[in-house]
């Protein structure tokens, strides 16, 4: 299953570095996803983009449910948190609060019938 995660944080290209270094670090992560940073088309005069996405590839909703826990608690450290968007096929959610209630509707809103 592919994973968007997107922010509209307005340093997002900063936020999603980030938290991208936090999901390479997280054991129940990294050890059964494969992430990249995804840029953006550099404006007129860059030299480079900015970084527009994480994109990751999970086997199982056991490792989407882990992955939604680090970020909501990755989100808990930033001033002001910002919300994150996952886009699978075409079902999205995001997290605006690290309240379980709003975690356990994004996992269950991005949880795959096959799995």
């Amino acid at each position: 299953m592919q994973i968007l995660l997107t922010t509209a944080a307005p340093t997002d290209g900063e936020e999603l570095g980030s938290l991208y270094r936090v999901l390479l670090q997280a054991p129940t992560v990294r050890g059964g996803a494969q992430l990249r940073l995804r840029e953006a088309p550099p404006r007129p005069g860059e030299m480079g983009g900015a970084f527009e996405a994480i994109q990751l590839v999970v086997e199982s909703a056991f490792q989407v449910a882990n992955l939604v826990i680090a970020i909501a608690a990755w989100r808990s450290t930033r001033k002001p948190p910002p919300t994150i968007t996952f886009r699978i096929d075409s079902r999205s959610a995001e997290i605006t609060s690290e309240q379980p209630e709003q975690i356990d509707r994004v996992i269950e809103s991005l949880r795959d019938p096959e799995f």
